[in-house]
């Protein structure tokens, strides 16, 4: 998929592509100065494990050791990482609403080279 840099930047703010978000998007990334955008739309960078989805949420850098840490609270709390359309737009459900709404909550795959 080829992307545009003005639809890059919606994406990365999470606003739908419109020219009056993409002026939103773009005053937003002239606060940071020196930036540059990219996207990668791959199928590899669509393969996000449940471990890198929790990074990403809490805004963490992802290692196992983060990962674990995150994973551990929202276990205790009965609660689990998923997405509904976008596997770079997680969120939080209950883990009963996970498996009652497969169709809704998609879960995403444990990295199985993690060992707890």
């Amino acid at each position: 998929m080829n992307c545009s840099r003005d639809r890059a930047l919606c994406i990365l703010f999470g606003l739908e592509f419109t020219p009056g978000n993409v002026t939103k998007a773009r005053n937003k990334v002239e606060i940071y100065g020196d930036l540059e955008v990219c996207y990668d739309s791959s199928e590899r960078m669509m393969d996000i494990t449940r471990e890198k989805a929790i990074c990403m949420l809490y805004c963490e850098e992802y290692s196992e050791e983060n990962a674990n840490r995150l994973l551990k609270i929202i276990d205790k709390i009965g609660l689990d990482i998923c997405y509904q359309t976008n596997p770079l737009k997680s969120a939080l459900a209950p883990i009963s609403d996970c498996f009652a709404e497969p169709r809704i909550y998609k879960r995403y795959k444990p990295n199985k080279h993690i060992v707890k």
